[in-house]
């Protein structure tokens, strides 16, 4: 079940998060959508469950994805592979994060 989706804009690509915590990088194209890469959002350690992202947002002066997920926590991950290509090829570790606890 899709929970958020965010589209990176001026690139052609956009993320959404699923209900079992993952979040997918899409690339949509004029005839297709591709799906770049699966993975599973960082989540606090200890949880008795995954939460899933209910909220995303794309600042793109830095290429950072802000995913807040039912924990309370934001983590922000730098899509450092958008600068410029047509067509997103993914060659080694894709994104690094940084999470903040919200308190909630």
């Amino acid at each position: 079940q899709v929970k958020a989706i965010e589209f990176l804009s001026p690139n052609p690509f956009f993320v959404c998060s699923d209900s079992s915590g993952g979040l997918h990088l899409w690339a949509a194209y004029s005839t297709e959508a591709v799906l770049l890469h699966r993975f599973v959002a960082n989540h606090p350690i200890g949880l008795p469950y995954t939460p899933s992202v209910v909220q995303l947002s794309w600042l793109p002066h830095h290429n950072w994805l802000y995913a807040a997920d039912s924990s309370g926590t934001v983590t922000v991950y730098k899509l450092s592979f958008l600068g410029g290509s047509k067509r997103a090829t993914l060659l080694g570790d894709v994104l690094t994060s940084t999470t903040f606890m919200t308190g909630v």
